[in-house]
């Protein structure tokens, strides 16, 4: 969770991330552990350390972009939530971003679910909000108590927000309201003036 200007930013909890990149983590320390085991003399001699260093950067590198490739996914997916909507953002590296959102306005109810036993321990999971009958997920963010809160308060402020504006709105049509008929009143009061007769002198 950051913030940026008035916006509150979610990313997917650490361990989605670790969902994706374990695969290439796995096979970038295997490309590694190549040298380990030659410098540990584990690999027979004709085969040189040159050559050793050669095989594991042909394999390293492949398996770096693909780790590379899956962070950027993780990191480009994030949730929103502004003064007024909530965001969804997906982005694919190299790829287009696609963005869904909705007015909080519209929200018409949030809760959370987290995965079980292992959600409960690392403190993920997805918050619902349901927008005109569709569920709009925040999935696999960091406490998402802390989360369905945050869009509870931007709605809280929301409502006060437009509350004080129909207020003011409100009280401006009445002083408009006074105002005219305080101008109609002073119209007939003139009118009365000029339409009474002149005192005789005596």
């Amino acid at each position: 969770r950051f913030e940026r200007g008035e916006s509150v930013i979610y990313r997917k909890h650490w361990y989605v991330l670790l969902q994706i990149i374990w695969q290439p983590s796995l096979f970038i320390l295997a490309a590694l552990g190549l040298i380990g085991l030659k410098l540990a003399g584990l690999i027979p001699e004709p085969v040189t350390l040159a050559v050793v260093v050669l095989i594991a950067l042909v394999l390293f590198i492949p398996f770096a972009a693909w780790w590379w490739y899956e962070f950027e996914d993780w990191k480009n997916d994030i949730y929103l939530v502004t003064p007024d909507q909530i965001v969804d953002v997906s982005k694919k590296p190299f790829g287009q971003e696609t963005r869904k959102s909705a007015p909080l306005g519209n929200v018409l109810s949030l809760r959370y679910e987290r995965p079980g036993l292992l959600g409960m321990l690392l403190n993920f999971g997805t918050v619902i909000a349901t927008v005109a009958g569709q569920e709009f997920r925040f999935e696999g963010v960091f406490d998402p108590v802390s989360v369905q809160n945050d869009i509870y308060r931007r709605m809280e402020a929301m409502n006060a927000k437009k509350a004080q504006a129909e207020t003011a709105k409100r009280r401006d049509e009445m002083a408009d309201l006074i105002g005219a008929y305080q101008a109609v009143l002073n119209e007939i009061s003139e009118d009365a003036k000029k339409q009474k007769p002149p005192l005789n002198p005596t």
